[in-house]
C-alpha cells in the first residue's frame, strides 16, 4: 500500500479511494487541486486549439472543436463507469499524464491533417487528450459523491479564471498559438503529479495500474511538454502557410511566388504580411482575403474600387471599418478628407503596417484617429456624425464558409445599416466593397429593409433612388461596391458620379434613374416588393438581422450541413433519453435512477445553450471575437462556481430515497436557473442598447457580471443531483450523460439559431431548466409511490 505522512511525521497507510464516499470524508487538497489543473488546463486548450483552427482552417471550426471538447469528457466518465479499476487512483494518474502527451501530439497530427487535406483525421488527438482529462476528472469526482459540491467549485472556477486568462496568454506571450499549446499541456501534465501518491487507492478488485506505471505515465505527461518546447525551437511544429493553410486565400498569393515578410499570432488572428514577386504587400488576417498595405504612391491603389466613395463627391470626414493595411485611409486622405477615423479590429495589422513606416505614407500616423475594435460598437458609441462610411471586404473566418458559424457578421444586418446611416450626414454615403453578385444583391436588399425600416424611404421603390452600384473588372475577380446614402441621388448627383466611375475604369451596375438591372425594374417602378424579389430568386438573398445575421449563407431555409446535423441532434437526444430510462431503471433500495439520469441529460445541455446563447450579444457588446467567446464561457463557469460553491455550505436534505430533499435541492435551483437565463436573454439586449454609448469593456464588463449572476442557480442542481446519487458508478454515468447532452445541444443550437434565430437558443437553455426540474420532481413521485 502506498503511504502518507501522517501529522507525527510517521508513515501510515492511507485511506482507499472507495472509503472518502463511504465515511464522507472531505476530498485531500491533492484531488482538488488535480480537478483544477484538468479543468483549466482543459478549457485554456479548448479555447487556444479553436484559435489554431480558424488560421488553419475557418472560424467555423469553433464548434467542431467545443464538439469534441465535450464528447471526449463524455467519453471518459462513460470509460470509467465500465469497471471500478478506471475508476482506481492510479489509473486516473495515468489518465492525466496521457491526457498531457496527447494535447502536445495534437499538434503535429493537426499538421498533418491539415497538410494530407484530411482535417477531420485532425480531431482525432484532442478526442483522446479530452477522453483521458474526462476519465480522470470523472474517477476523481467518483471517489467523493458528498464532496461533489466542492469538487465542482474547484473545476467550475479554474474554467473560468482559465477562460479569462487564455486570450492574455495567447496574445502577450509570444509564444503563438502553437508554443501555448504547448504550455498550457504542463496543467494536465502537475494534475497527474497532483494525483500521485495521494492514498493507497485500494478498491474492489485491485489497482488498475501499479503505482511505477502510474508515476510512469506523470513523468511522460510533465516530459511532453519540453519535447514540445524542442519541437517548436527547431520549427517541426511551426505553421507554414503553403502547406498547412492550402484552403486560404495567402496559401494562392505564396503559390503565385509571395513571400512571408513576418508573422504575429495573437488572441484575435494568425497575421501574415506577404510580399509579392512586383513589391506589393499584402496583410492577411486567419490567411483570408489580402488586404492591400497602403504605399506612398497612388498610382498603385487609385483604380480600386473602393476610391469611389470618395471620388464622387467631397467629403470632410469619414469612418473606416476594417482598413487592414490602410488603403482606405489613403483614398481617404488622397481626396482630401481631413478627419479620418480608422477601426481594425486586428492590433496587430495596424502595427506592422506602421513599422514600414514612410513606405505606406505613414497612413496610421496622426492625425488619423486609429481605434482598436469592433466598427459597429465604436460607432454606437458616439453622435458624430460623417461624410463618409465604409466597409471594404470586411472578411469574417465564417464568410469564407458561407454561413456555417453559430454566430457570423453583425455587420451586415438591417440593424447595423440603420446604425451607419444613423451617423451620416444628410447627404453622406455608405460604402460596401463587397465580393460578388450574391453578396452585392443581398447587401442591396438589407440596405433597402434599412432604409425603409429608418424612415430614410417611404418605400422600397423610392429607396432604390438611395442607391448606387458600380464593379470593378481589372482583376481576375471582379469586386463590386455598392453605395448607400440618406437622402435619394439627384439626377445631376448620379451623372457626376457614373461619369467618375467611367473615367476610373468602372462598370455601371445600378445608377439611379439612368440604369437598372432587369430583375431590379419591377421592384424600381413600385410593381413589386422585396419579398417578391427575394421569392423570385433561387438564392437566398433577403435581409438579415441581428437574431439571424447569417449574410453568407445563401442557400434557402436552414443549409443543408446545419439540417443534417440537427436531424443527428434530435436522434442522439431520443438515444440519451432512452439511454438515462434503461440504464437508471434499477436502484438502491427500490428506487429507480432514472429521474436522476435523465436530469442530468437536461443539465447538460442547458449549461451549453447558456454559453451558445450568451454569444452572440457579448460578442456584439465587446467586438472582439477572442474575448467574447472567453467571456461567455467565464461568466457561466464563474457564475457555476459560486452556485457550486452555495451546494458545497449546504447540508444534504435528503438521500437517494428522500423525495422532498431532491425536490428542494435539485428542481428548485433548476427551475430558478431557467428564470434567470430567461430573464438574462431578455435583459441584455436592453442593457446592450442602454450602454451603447459606453467604452466597450464597461458595457462588456456589465453584462459578463449579469450573466455570470443569472449562472449561480446553474451550478446548484449539478453537484446536489451528483451528492443524492451517492455511489461511484452512479456519479460516472451522471457525468457521462452531461457531457453527452452537451454535444447534443451543441448541434442543436447551430440549427436552431438558423430556423428560428438566436433568440430560440436562450429559450433552448431555459426549457432544458425546466425539464430538469421536472424530471427530479418525477423521482420524487417514484419514490413515494409504493
Amino acid at each position: 500500500m502506498t503511504t502518507q505522512t501522517s501529522g507525527s511525521g510517521r508513515r501510515s497507510a492511507a485511506p482507499p479511494a472507495s472509503h472518502f464516499a463511504a465515511v464522507g470524508l472531505p476530498p485531500p487538497a491533492s484531488h482538488v487541486a488535480a480537478v483544477a489543473l484538468l479543468a483549466g488546463g482543459g478549457i485554456a486548450y479548448e479555447i487556444a486549439l479553436t484559435r489554431l483552427l480558424s488560421a488553419l482552417l475557418a472560424y467555423a471550426w469553433v464548434a467542431p472543436v467545443l464538439a469534441v471538447a465535450l464528447l471526449g469528457v463524455g467519453l471518459g466518465a462513460a470509460l470509467v463507469t465500465a469497471s471500478p479499476r478506471l475508476r482506481a487512483p492510479t489509473a486516473a494518474q495515468a489518465f492525466a499524464g496521457l491526457a498531457a502527451v496527447s494535447a502536445v501530439l495534437a499538434l503535429p497530427a493537426w499538421l498533418w491533417a491539415v497538410a494530407s487535406s484530411t482535417p477531420l483525421l485532425g480531431l482525432a488527438m484532442p478526442l483522446v487528450a479530452y477522453t483521458c482529462l474526462g476519465a480522470a476528472t470523472a474517477a476523481v469526482l467518483s471517489w467523493h459523491p458528498p464532496s461533489a459540491a466542492s469538487l465542482l467549485r474547484a473545476d467550475y472556477g479554474a474554467a473560468a479564471v482559465a477562460a479569462a486568462v487564455t486570450p492574455w496568454l495567447l496574445s502577450t506571450l509570444g509564444l503563438g498559438v502553437p508554443g501555448t499549446m504547448v504550455l498550457i499541456a504542463l496543467a494536465l501534465g502537475l494534475a497527474a503529479v497532483a494525483l500521485w501518491r495521494s492514498g493507497s487507492h485500494e478498491i474492489p478488485g485491485g489497482p488498475a495500474l501499479g503505482s511505477n506505471a502510474a508515476l510512469a505515465a506523470s513523468l511522460l505527461g510533465l516530459a511532453a511538454v519540453p519535447l514540445g518546447v524542442l519541437a517548436l525551437a527547431v520549427g517541426s511544429l511551426s505553421v507554414d502557410p503553403a502547406a498547412h493553410m492550402s484552403s486560404k486565400p495567402v496559401s494562392l498569393a505564396l503559390a503565385r511566388g509571395g513571400t512571408v515578410v513576418t508573422t504575429r499570432w495573437d488572441a484575435t488572428a494568425r497575421t501574415d504580411l506577404i510580399r509579392t514577386p512586383d513589391g506589393a504587400r499584402y496583410l492577411y488576417m486567419d490567411g483570408g482575403a489580402g488586404s492591400l498595405v497602403a504605399t506612398s504612391d497612388p498610382a498603385a491603389w487609385w483604380t480600386d474600387v473602393g476610391a469611389f466613395a470618395f471620388a464622387i463627391a467631397p467629403a470632410e470626414s469619414a469612418f473606416l471599418i476594417g482598413p487592414g493595411g490602410g488603403l482606405d485611409v489613403a483614398q481617404a486622405r488622397a481626396h482630401g478628407v481631413e478627419r479620418v477615423t480608422a477601426v481594425e479590429v486586428n492590433a496587430a495589422s495596424v502595427d506592422l503596417v506602421r513599422r514600414l513606416g514612410a513606405a505606406t505614407g505613414r497612413v496610421y500616423d496622426d492625425p488619423t484617429r486609429v481605434v482598436i475594435g469592433d466598427g459597429r460598437r465604436v460607432l454606437a458609441q458616439g453622435d458624430e456624425a460623417y461624410d463618409v462610411i465604409t466597409l471594404a471586404n470586411v472578411v469574417t473566418g465564417a464568410a469564407e464558409l458561407r454561413g456555417a458559424a453559430l454566430t457570423e457578421s453583425l455587420l451586415y444586418t438591417v440593424e447595423a445599416f440603420r446604425e451607419y446611416l444613423s451617423h451620416l450626414e444628410p447627404d453622406g454615403r455608405l460604402a460596401l466593397k463587397l465580393y460578388d453578385e450574391l453578396t452585392l444583391t443581398r447587401a442591396l436588399a438589407t440596405a433597402l429593409a434599412a432604409l425603409v425600416s429608418g424612415g430614410y424611404a417611404e418605400n422600397e421603390a423610392a429607396a432604390m433612388s438611395h442607391l448606387f452600384a458600380v464593379l470593378d473588372v481589372s482583376d481576375s475577380a471582379a469586386v463590386p461596391l455598392l453605395v448607400v446614402r440618406r437622402t435619394p441621388f439627384t439626377p445631376q448627383e448620379a451623372v457626376s458620379a457614373a461619369r467618375v466611375a467611367e473615367a476610373r475604369g468602372w462598370s455601371l451596375l445600378l445608377v439611379p434613374g439612368l440604369l437598372t438591372p432587369p430583375p431590379l425594374r419591377p421592384l424600381a417602378e413600385g410593381r413589386s416588393d422585396l419579398g417578391e424579389l427575394v421569392a423570385a430568386t433561387d438564392a437566398d438573398i433577403a435581409p438579415t438581422h441581428d437574431a439571424s445575421p447569417y449574410f453568407f449563407s445563401f442557400e434557402p431555409g436552414v443549409p443543408r450541413p446545419v439540417s443534417r446535423l440537427g436531424i443527428v441532434a434530435v436522434v442522439a437526444l431520443a438515444l440519451l433519453v432512452a439511454g438515462a430510462l434503461m440504464v437508471g431503471r434499477s436502484g438502491g433500495k427500490g428506487v429507480a435512477r432514472w429521474p436522476l439520469y435523465l436530469g442530468a441529460v437536461w443539465l447538460g445541455a442547458g449549461f451549453l445553450l447558456v454559453e451558445l446563447a450568451a454569444l452572440p450579444t457579448l460578442q456584439r457588446t465587446i467586438g472582439q471575437p477572442a474575448w467574447s467567446l472567453s467571456a461567455a464561457l467565464g461568466a457561466v463557469l464563474l457564475g457555476g462556481a459560486v452556485g457550486a460553491a452555495l451546494a458545497a455550505r449546504t447540508r444534504p436534505g435528503g438521500t437517494a430515497t428522500a423525495a422532498g430533499g431532491s425536490r428542494r435541492e435539485i428542481a428548485g435551483p433548476a427551475l430558478l436557473a431557467a428564470a434567470t437565463v430567461g430573464s438574462w436573454s431578455l435583459v441584455a439586449p436592453w442593457l446592450h442598447e442602454r450602454l451603447a454609448a459606453t467604452p466597450p469593456a464597461v458595457s462588456g464588463a456589465v453584462l459578463t457580471a449579469a450573466l455570470a449572476l443569472a449562472a449561480v442557480p446553474m451550478g446548484l442542481p449539478f453537484p446536489r443531483l451528483l451528492r443524492t446519487l451517492g455511489s461511484p458508478p452512479g456519479v460516472a454515468i451522471a457525468l457521462a450523460l452531461s457531457g453527452f447532452a452537451a454535444v447534443v445541444a451543441g448541434a442543436a443550437a447551430g440549427w436552431l439559431s438558423h430556423a428560428a434565430g438566436t433568440p430560440a437558443v436562450a429559450a433552448a437553455a431555459a426549457i432544458a431548466y425546466l425539464l430538469a426540474a421536472a424530471s427530479v420532481a418525477a423521482r420524487a413521485r417514484t419514490a413515494n409511490s409504493p
